[in-house]
């Protein structure tokens, strides 16, 4: 990352996949409806920790939040793959207990990278299951398709991330709020995510493609938040 960042335990090694793993999730005593989710954060960020990034072309954050959004992603993929009819994001008082510091950052939390408002809801990508998004999207079906295999990465991380965008704006579309463009994002991304999440190398691949949709937030006025 040259001078001004420097990454220690990137989330591509194997090691911070297979403790991520471990460590971000546990569905409690076999019951699927109910995750407890501990964050850790696996790699250190030095430089410019206050620096805006558009992740997936979704969410604004900082770029410290990148593996954590990574994290989330991951346990929520695991969840819904073993809960297809639950729906992807926890009610709001489930996701307050999982929203604390990170373990080895203690300035980075799901609260301040602006991550608190991904949780269960009234609205349709607040609410969605799995299962609605694999019966219902054929959007979805062609991301899922899409990102199976990067074995010429260049070419098909770019048909990869296109599918996803796709499936991202027909579940905004379906919304009755346009608001959840952040929501709709995380939904399509785990959604897909939960056909790789127990392949440590798709599922690395898939969360390195998906870095292609960052950019630079220069628009931002506020400190941290999510796009509205």
């Amino acid at each position: 990352m040259g001078k001004e960042h420097t990454w220690i335990g990137m989330e591509t090694g194997k090691w911070w996949r297979e403790e991520m793993k471990k460590k971000a999730l546990h569905i409690a005593g076999g019951n699927a409806l109910v995750l407890q989710i501990e964050f850790v954060h696996l790699g250190f960020h030095f430089g410019q920790p206050m620096r805006r990034i558009k992740l997936w072309d979704s969410l604004r954050t900082s770029l410290c939040c990148q593996n954590a959004l990574t994290a989330l992603t991951e346990a929520l993929a695991l969840r819904a793959l073993n809960a297809q009819s639950t729906p992807i994001f926890l009610e709001q008082g489930l996701w307050a207990d999982c929203s604390g510091a990170f373990v080895l950052q203690q300035s980075v939390s799901a609260v301040a990278c602006g991550f608190s408002g991904l949780f269960f809801g009234p609205d349709l990508c607040s609410n969605l299951t799995l299962q609605e998004v694999m019966q219902q999207y054929d959007s979805y079906k062609d991301a899922r398709n899409a990102c199976s295999d990067f074995s010429s990465f260049d070419d098909a991380c770019n048909i990869c991330t296109t599918a996803v965008l796709a499936l991202r704006d027909d579940l905004l579309q379906s919304s009755s709020k346009t608001g959840e463009k952040d929501l709709c994002g995380v939904a399509a991304v785990v959604s897909v995510a939960s056909e790789s999440v127990n392949n440590a190398s798709l599922n690395d691949d898939f969360f390195r493609c998906l870095r292609l949709l960052d950019k630079p937030d220069k628009y931002f006025k506020g400190l941290f938040g999510m796009l509205v």
